[in-house]
């Protein structure tokens, strides 16, 4: 089947439930969401916009984020409650809702929605070229390594 955001797919992560995947894609700037089938392990893109998260909103394809050019990596929390997506060309981390039932992601408002240099974010350094993330079990913490910036840096979550 056809998918949407999925140009360079670079990176999957899998719900701890099993329920859904979600791929970060760096030409498409975008984080695909899939239902999985537990049995079969089939994927299947959620429909509209619930589909896709891109910088562009792909046209109508994608639900429109920020902080997404070059999406390169993505993981979820242990407790399911959010998406992270490392964008190397944005040097950022898009930050993410899950919701539980459908899978489906909306970006925080405001400057809770990413973390960057940029003002619009949660104003954060060392993410030039980020590229990688790892969230602990604990759920206090994301690190984000950064090539360029030659960093790791430990961001504290602000968890519900």
């Amino acid at each position: 089947a056809l998918g949407r955001g999925l140009d360079d797919a670079t990176a999957i992560a899998i719900s701890k439930n099993g329920a859904n995947a979600y791929v970060a894609s760096s030409a498409s700037d975008a984080v695909a969401v899939f239902r999985r089938d537990a049995k079969t392990g089939g994927l299947e893109q959620l429909t509209g916009t619930d589909g896709c998260v891109s910088a562009s909103g792909s046209g109508g394809a994608c639900a429109t984020g920020r902080a997404l050019d070059g999406a390169i990596a993505v993981a979820i929390t242990s407790d399911g409650h959010n998406v992270y997506a490392a964008a190397a060309i944005s040097n950022a981390v898009a930050i993410f809702a899950r919701n539980s039932k459908t899978g489906a992601l909306s970006q925080l408002p405001g400057s809770a929605g990413c973390a960057s240099e940029d003002p619009q974010c949660t104003t954060v350094s060392g993410l030039f070229d980020a590229r990688g993330l790892a969230l602990p079990s604990n759920g206090k913490h994301v690190y984000v390594a950064a090539s360029t910036s030659g960093a790791v840096s430990a961001l504290l979550r602000a968890t519900r």
